[in-house]
């Protein structure tokens, strides 16, 4: 028998109308220790006795998750085995993979489906997201590459990162990884659902800016951040999700990185991801300034003459992006973020236009260093302060701070204008008086002289 037919065997379809009896005995089975499991299910009542085939396979996987220690080492796979490591096509809701059970396909994608899933014995009650590969001829390098995000995601501890919970490969070769279950939409379409306006993003968008720092500062860089890999929870928390293709800093394997770049998402990729070179946390830099410009205008940074994936490359390789302020065409944007279109595009003109366009530079070193870097000049400009994506100029520095200090700048303002009003109504007054006094001194009766014309006679005070 081949691998393959051993692995259909392993998948165990559960009926969901027996799932509550049989939920309730693996609670029970759960106080019984290992080795008195046969006993205990041999002495079941006759009205639980249709069960023990079911319950007994899957009490078989607890006992493998118990004695195989997969939280620490993950299973070496190898050989022609390893190679042939089948993927189980077509699951249903009640499909059992290791010590799971697979309720709802949720996504799927270049790394593999992903299931919203439960601990059959109830280790961990919460339900979880449960990263599947799929069928292809990397089975190989897919296990090793759910063994490095196993490992990554273990160092990572972040409350803007999904949790990793477990991790292992199943008797029969199937890799899989448990990761916390966020439920929620991604950053993109959250936004637009509730209509936020541009500062509202921004202050999201943060959220995702502090997350990549974190796993930045851990050696780790994502190389897939996108709207679909952020999830934004009911309660407005952003979750980064998904580090499949993340790749350690220090890890000069050539073969991963070729199947990690071919994993990418090309409208989020750097031009060093299109071009197959070196990547680093500048390239994660990249693709968080694509995701900024789409957060805020609703559009992508280039203009494309062909909708294929090549002109996008060449794009990316050889275009200037446009400026988030020109790019703002459609009048749905606007609206979807409380606003027009001619308002939009003069509230992104100037700073955030520098701060979006300096994170998509060509030239790695040119962009931001750091997310946190990105993260300051984001703050700055909330707060109506000199970013320093922009020229340090006098002028600059000034309206900035006329603008964080409008009310003071005002009455400051209006005292002056009122002093320059009284200083100049005094000069025009002391000047009437010398023109009249100096009228007086040229008449010929000093006691009594003409006034200016169409005055009134003015007598002298002598």
């Amino acid at each position: 028998m081949n691998p393959g037919e051993e692995v259909v065997r392993e998948v165990v379809q559960i009926d969901p109308e027996q799932w509550s009896a049989l939920s309730r005995l693996l609670d029970e089975a759960l106080d019984v220790p290992i080795r008195g499991l046969d006993e205990w299910l041999d002495s079941l009542p006759a009205g639980d006795a249709p069960h023990r085939s079911k319950l007994r396979e899957l009490l078989k996987q607890r006992a493998a998750a118990e004695t195989g220690d997969f939280l620490i080492t993950l299973p070496k796979v190898s050989g022609r085995r390893a190679a042939r490591i089948p993927v189980v096509a077509g699951l249903a809701p009640g499909t059992v993979i290791g010590p799971y059970i697979v309720e709802e396909e949720i996504g799927r994608g270049g790394m593999g489906a992903v299931w919203r899933a439960r601990r059959s014995d109830g280790v961990i009650k919460r339900p979880l997201a449960l990263k599947l590969p799929l069928a292809g001829p990397h089975s190989q390098e897919l296990t090793e590459r759910f063994a490095r995000e196993r490992d990554i995601l273990g160092e990572l501890s972040h409350p803007n990162i999904a949790r990793l919970d477990d991790a292992g490969v199943t008797a029969f070769g199937q890799p899989f990884l448990a990761l916390e279950y966020v439920p929620g939409v991604p950053l993109t379409d959250y936004c637009d659902e509730l209509g936020l306006d541009i500062r509202a993003r921004l202050r999201l968008y943060m959220q995702v800016l502090r997350a990549v720092q974190h796993a930045h500062g851990h050696l780790v860089i994502h190389r897939d951040l996108k709207p679909s890999n952020v999830i934004v929870t009911p309660q407005g928390q952003a979750m980064l999700l998904d580090f499949g293709i993340a790749k350690l800093i220090p890890d000069d394997d050539r073969g991963r990185t070729q199947l990690g770049g071919g994993a990418l998402t090309p409208e989020y990729a750097s031009p060093e991801q299109i071009a197959g070179k070196p990547v680093s946390t500048a390239s994660d830099i990249y693709s968080l300034g694509v995701l900024l410009f789409e957060l805020l205008t609703g559009e992508r940074p280039y203009c494309l003459s062909r909708t294929t994936r090549g002109a996008l490359e060449e794009a990316i390789l050889s275009s200037e992006p446009q400026r988030p302020s020109a790019a703002v065409q459609r009048v749905a944007a606007a609206m979807g973020r409380g606003t027009s279109v001619k308002a939009l595009s003069r509230s992104l003109r100037g700073d955030l236009d520098t701060i979006v366009l300096k994170a998509l530079k060509k030239s790695p070193a040119e962009r931001y260093a750091t997310a946190d870097a990105l993260l300051r000049d984001i703050e700055h400009y909330l707060r109506g302060e000199p970013v320093t994506a922009r020229a340090d100029g006098s002028w600059y520095r000034f309206r900035k701070l006329v603008g964080r200090h409008k009310l003071t700048v005002a009455a400051a303002t209006g005292a002056a204008l009122a002093l320059v009003a009284t200083a100049a109504v005094a000069l025009v007054d002391a000047h009437m008086a010398n023109a009249e006094r100096d009228q007086c001194v040229q008449c010929r009766d000093p006691g009594v002289c003409a006034g200016p014309p169409g005055g009134s006679l003015q007598r002298s005070a002598r």
